[in-house]
């Protein structure tokens, strides 16, 4: 899932320009209707972020998710701070 406010967010028509073999913007949005690449709608707009078409390339080619670690220390207390709600809540 995208995150808008740490990740870099790009329209969809400039994702080709970022890989290298230029795909057709038909193969972006296919790779969108396939639920690959993840997206967000912005004011009637689609948008996808760099942090996404990199999360896709790892999925697509077989490399493993990067480990928790990656976070950063504010994501780690937020989702901490989630996690003990949840558990404060019995849920």
């Amino acid at each position: 899932m995208i995150d808008i406010q740490t990740e870099q967010v790009i329209p969809i028509g400039q994702v080709p320009r970022l890989l290298p073999y230029r795909p057709h913007i038909s193969t972006i949005y296919r790779w969108i209707a396939t639920g690959g690449l993840e997206t967000v709608r912005l004011g009637g707009r689609v948008f996808t972020s760099i942090e996404a078409i990199e999360r896709f390339a790892d999925h697509r080619s077989g490399r493993p998710k990067p480990p928790d670690s990656t976070l950063t220390p504010q994501r780690q207390r937020e989702i901490a701070n989630a996690e003990r709600k949840l558990r404060d809540a019995g849920l």
